[in-house]
């Protein structure tokens, strides 16, 4: 805990964060993920149901792609999303701007401090509700991550001290 907190105060020190952000209310939730792995890769395999079976009566489910290396199942999964968008060319600012631009609800991180990260994004705030989920199951230690989504067997709730976000069980 102590250790990703320090991490996340080396990497971004220099960058203040923005607390807040509010978006105008509309019909649908808004939420985007963001990945480098919407490709053969095993997050994509799990997060490919969830995509699908979306409520789009509810929800309206953004993507944002941090890798420029697309394949079949990239191809495949962007039919499930109101807009999938490319942003690994993007600087880091262009990408703030360019997920900004959709007034997100919630924003998901899929990848924490794994490959091809934007962990910098976050950092400054793109979304009311931003979520570190499944690519990451590690605290991040970024005072702008508000929620981790795990279990009780990937974190016991005993442990949930050692997390700097509030955490969300799924049963």
């Amino acid at each position: 805990y102590k250790r990703a907190i320090n991490y996340h105060k080396n990497l971004y020190s220099k960058n203040k964060t923005k607390n807040k952000i509010e978006f105008k209310s509309t019909n649908k939730i808004r939420v985007g993920y963001v990945s480098a792995n919407f490709n053969d890769h095993p997050v994509l395999k799990v997060m490919e149901s969830i995509f699908k079976e979306h409520d789009k009566t509810q929800f309206e489910i953004f993507a944002y792609y941090l890798n420029e290396i697309e394949d079949e199942n990239t191809l495949k999964i962007k039919k499930y999303f109101k807009s999938f968008r490319n942003i690994g060319s993007l600087s880091i600012n262009e990408s703030i701007e360019e997920i900004r631009s959709d007034e997100l609800d919630i924003a998901v991180d899929l990848m924490g401090y794994t490959n091809k990260n934007r962990m910098e994004i976050f950092n400054k705030r793109i979304a009311p509700i931003q979520i570190n989920y499944l690519g990451f199951p590690g605290t991040t230690g970024a005072p702008n991550m508000d929620y981790l989504i795990a279990d009780k067997f990937v974190i016991p709730p005993d442990y949930k001290k050692y997390y700097s976000e509030n955490i969300i069980y799924m049963p």
